[in-house]
């Protein structure tokens, strides 16, 4: 037990001894145990993560085998094959040291997008892959990489289910298991999911030195390891590496000290006790005295030691740097390109800004030439005065249905293209006179392609299929602009090869390997590439003439991205530093380079134990190749998959972010999604101060519009009630909608663009008093219209609102079948973003207009009062409102695991509406206009931070409000929490 720990262990074992305490003396354990983790875990609804739809017109079919269920759409048999073949095949070995095998589970193939990822999920249970590899992929087939890393998440997941878990799933389906996963943290879910592709493959992540990088660099140049909860939640004062970079090292070193049984009793631990607090570290504990904080420090303390000896070994190369730093913020200039002797082209990213292509001259100055839409960023091309990238476009209706498109920017004129339209072109490559463009193709079904573009117009010039379907990575022109240098995966790993546009020949340059290799470019007597040999990423050489092989720079960190100018006879890269990547230059001199078939490996090579542990590679294996029938999966009769319930009733479509007004009354709740992101649907029942109530809602998106139905039965219903009346007895109040939209996503670039129109019909059984008839009419039906439309730019981590941007939503209600009780009501609003005075600093300002004529009764108001009134029911009602919204703070300040605070913001507001609405004076027997100017005036200071070491970050804090009308005060607290961050 380390000392700074001390006092959070004893608040965890203060906290155990009274639940315990509890638990003895409550009849009902397993009950109690159950509702405590369905409270204690709200939001669940978080769990039900809907990764979107993809086309209605795929035809899906599935293949079934003892513990797989593989859907995928028609056309994709020989993948699906593929995928339950390897499966079938890894699931002893994949499962094995964690001691359990898990369920059948639903494997969901995505081909039609160019997103590259995996998941799973719980509620409902299943995992998705997304089959198009991406540029970066390390040298393994990505379906291979898809199975080993998703299942093992299904192992873990899956595991959970025992003891108290299994009794709260139970009471709570599927996700009490997915709930439970929760209580685990994040960096072991990855780290270890990225420890068994290591251990098992010949070069899985962690065998890479490059996704160790950004950890060693973190942890052995600030002077200390970062605070833990600053690890795992991140921050926005520092950069800190993703969940997989951090939680790695320390799996693997855990499982190299502790043995393969560890975690395997760790999760067990988790299952049967998830009522006590920290559950996962409290088994840690339990085996090897150290919770997560303590196996935290005690795993990167001993690194630090191991990286430093590794860092001290080097003898660095002498380098330029060509930016300038002008803050202390993390930022990084990638795949430089020569433009001339003093300028260079190069990507620049930050944590306090957008993507952006600039030029950096030697002198350290910038200018900006565009900022890209979403960019995968795995090379820039540059030539003759044009450069391309390629973005990922998303299709207008279907989330699960992107593009790769080629882009080109004439840097005089700054005038962007848009080359290629509904492609699948990856990592675009311009010809050393700008006139082709080398890019990959990739098909939905995988065949890889090697393609040759008209870079003016698009069209294809030649299109050359890989030998052997091998994947082709980063195409790049030799300096002759008649061969073509790319990257090639397949079994035995990465190899370069030159491909001949003139004799259409392959040729071999450097023989197939598991260390990665990656961005290659022609340098005279050379091919010049990243490579990490010797346990560090450098620039490495292969001779054209012998095929020997060099080592060309040695870094402490890393250098990327080599590209060399004979004309300056030097190199420009990228090299890594403690604040992000730098443009770093060195002269061009073989005589200085050194034989890189004699280094050796000085990283600590983390992965061994866990390999000899495991006693098996993958890629050294055989997969089976079996033939498994393949039978059609119908979505119409999969549409309702009933995934979990509640013993309570809760809206399941809730939606705010202030959990406050979330309800929990007695009753029971169903909840049902269909394996395709399709259907999703909830039947509740619930009881609620004396009244009855029937809920359902059915969301269906497999169609072109969205049909989004509900019904609500219960309570009583509304009497509009005329004076001199006899009232009717109140109906049992029914209130159903039915709504039709179709969400347009217009994206092609750093501005979010979309339009969603949408009608809605409503009916509710609320009674109205006709008077010509002298009766009481029973039900009202609505119908409406509505208009959505946004465009704003993307965010950077620290933004607070989009610097510039606008949105609209406008809406006509009326109650087309009768004409005595409502006419119409019409209103819009529009939002603008602007800019602070400083930066990261926003500006809002809303302006909305509502006009309704009535007839014998007011509809409610579309739009919002100033804060802090009531809002009425104006005939005519303009609104104004100004936001303006600062950061005030990074502290990253934590209190043990109980709090940790990432960021104090302050809000300024001015609220303003002008109302006029008809009145009947009884005394004068005439309407008489009203109007009123309610006003507020205030601000807010808030925090973001997290409670327990739970994920889901907080924002929460106090708002005074000022009314300059009353002359009065009050205040009031926020409180909202982001749930996006599962």
């Amino acid at each position: 037990m380390l000392p700074e720990q001390k006092d959070a262990d004893y608040f965890l074992i203060l906290k155990i001894c009274l639940l315990k305490k509890l638990l003895i003396h409550f009849p009902l354990k397993s009950l109690f145990v159950g509702l405590i983790l369905f409270l204690r875990l709200m939001p669940v609804s978080a769990q039900f993560y809907d990764s979107g739809e993809d086309p209605a017109s795929i035809r899906w079919k599935q293949i079934n085998t003892v513990n797989f269920q593989v859907i995928f759409p028609s056309g994709s048999e020989k993948e699906a094959n593929r995928v339950a073949n390897t499966l079938t095949y890894i699931y002893n070995y994949v499962s094995r040291s964690l001691g359990h095998q898990p369920r059948k589970i639903s494997i969901i193939l995505h081909s039609h997008s160019a997103f590259s990822n995996g998941f799973v999920s719980w509620a409902p249970k299943r995992a998705e892959f997304y089959t198009t590899p991406d540029q970066g992929s390390y040298g393994q087939d990505w379906l291979d990489q898809l199975c080993v890393h998703e299942f093992r998440h299904v192992v873990q997941i899956d595991k959970l289910n025992q003891g108290i878990t299994r009794i709260a799933s139970l009471l709570l389906g599927q996700q009490a298991n997915g709930a439970v996963a929760g209580l685990v943290p994040r960096w072991f879910l990855e780290g270890d999911a990225v420890n068994t592709e290591t251990a098992l493959t010949s070069s899985g992540r962690g065998r890479m030195a490059s996704f160790e990088m950004e950890v060693k660099t973190l942890m052995t140049s600030h002077g200390g390891l970062p605070a833990y909860d600053k690890a795992l939640l991140g921050s926005y004062k520092d950069y800190i590496p993703d969940y997989y970079q951090v939680g790695y090292p320390i799996v693997a070193w855990a499982r190299k000290n502790y043995g393969t049984s560890l975690f395997d009793n760790t999760l067990d631990y988790v299952g049967q006790h998830p009522f006590l607090p920290h559950p996962f570290s409290l088994g840690n504990r339990k085996q090897t005295g150290n919770g997560n904080t303590s196996l935290y420090m005690a795993a990167y303390s001993d690194l630090k030691m191991q990286w430093n000896q590794q860092l001290a070994k080097v003898e660095e190369t002498k380098t330029t740097t060509w930016n300038s730093r002008y803050s202390k913020n993390y930022t990084s200039y990638r795949f430089p390109q020569y433009v001339n002797e003093t300028t260079v082209l190069a990507l620049k990213t930050g944590i306090d800004q957008l993507k952006q292509f600039v030029l950096v001259y030697k002198d350290g100055s910038e200018k900006v030439i565009h900022t890209p839409g979403y960019y995968y960023a795995d090379k820039l091309s540059y030539a003759a005065g044009i450069f391309t990238w390629a973005e990922e476009i998303s299709d207008v209706r279907w989330n699960n249905r992107s593009f790769y498109c080629i882009k080109t920017c004439d840097l005089a004129t700054g005038n962007v293209k848009l080359l290629t339209r509904h492609t699948r072109y990856f990592a675009p490559a311009l010809s050393p006179d700008g006139s082709k463009i080398a890019t990959v193709e990739i098909s939905r079904n995988n065949e890889y392609s090697l393609v040759i573009l008209n870079a003016q117009t698009g069209e294809v010039i030649q299109q050359i299929p890989s030998p052997d379907n091998k994947f082709l990575q980063l195409p790049e022109w030799t300096k002759s602009g008649n061969e073509i240098i790319i990257v090639t995966t397949q079994q035995k790993g990465k190899s370069l090869e030159l491909y001949n546009v003139k004799t259409s020949r392959w040729k071999t340059i450097l023989a197939p390997t598991h260390r990665d290799i990656t961005l290659p470019s022609d340098a005279g007597d050379y091919f010049m590439f990243t490579g990490d040999y010797n346990g560090t990423n450098n620039i490495f050489a292969v001779s054209k003439s012998d095929t020997s092989l060099w080592q060309v720079t040695n870094v402490k960190f890393g250098a990327f991205d080599p590209a060399w100018s004979s004309a300056q006879n030097s190199i420009v890269c990228s090299q890594y530093t403690p604040k992000g990547y730098d443009v770093s230059s060195l002269a061009f001199d073989p005589k200085t380079w050194k034989n890189a078939r004699k280094l050796t490996d000085l990283s600590p090579r983390l992965y061994e134990a866990s390999a000899h542990q495991e006693n098996f590679n993958f890629q050294d294996s055989i997969i089976p190749s079996k033939e498994y029938p393949v039978k059609r999966y119908s979505k119409l009769t999969h549409m309702f998959n009933i995934h979990s319930w509640v013993p309570m009733y809760y809206d399941y479509n809730y939606t705010s972010n202030n959990m406050s007004y979330q309800s929990i009354t007695p009753g029971f709740t169903l909840l049902s999604q269909d394996k395709l992101n399709t259907c999703i649907s909830s039947l509740g029942y619930s009881y609620n101060q004396g009244n009855s109530y029937l809920r359902t809602g059915v969301t269906y998106k497999g169609l072109y519009p969205v049909i989004d139905l509900s019904m609500s039965y219960g309570g009583t219903g509304t009497v509009n009630l005329q004076k001199g009346t006899t009232a009717p007895t109140a109906p049992t109040k029914l209130y159903t909608t039915a709504f039709l939209y179709v969400p347009f996503n217009l994206t092609q670039g750093a501005v979010i663009e979309g339009i969603v129109p949408g009608v809605q019909w409503t009916y509710e059984n609320e009674m109205f008093y006709y008077p010509v008839e002298q009766n009481y009419h029973k039900g009202m039906s609505y119908i409406s219209y509505s208009l959505k439309a946004y465009a704003y730019l993307r965010t950077s981590v620290r933004d607070l609102a989009p610097k510039w941007g606008v949105s609209l939503y406008s809406r006509y209600l009326h109650t087309p079948f009768e004409n005595e009780q409502l006419s119409y009501i019409w209103y819009a609003q529009g939002k603008v973003y602007l800019p602070g005075i400083i930066r990261h600093h926003s500006l809002q300002l809303t302006g909305g207009y509502q006009h309704q004529d009535p007839l014998r009764y007011y509809y409610s108001s579309g739009l919002s009062y100033p804060r802090g009134y009531t809002a009425g029911v104006g005939e005519n009602l303009t609104t104004f409102s100004a936001d303006y919204a600062f950061p005030i703070a990074y502290p990253d300040f934590n209190i043990g695991p109980l709090f940790y605070l990432k960021r104090l913001r302050g809000g300024l507001f001015y609220d303003v509406a002008q109302e006029r609405r008809r009145s009947y004076n009884t005394t004068l027997k005439k309407y008489e206009w009203l109007s009123g100017t309610p006003q507020s005036i205030g601000g807010s200071l808030t925090a973001d931070f997290h409670l327990f070491r739970i994920i889901f970050p907080i924002n929460a804090g106090v708002q005074y409000m000022y009314f300059p009308n009353e002359r009065a005060y009050s205040t009031s607290i926020i409180f909202r929490m982001d749930l996006s961050n599962y």
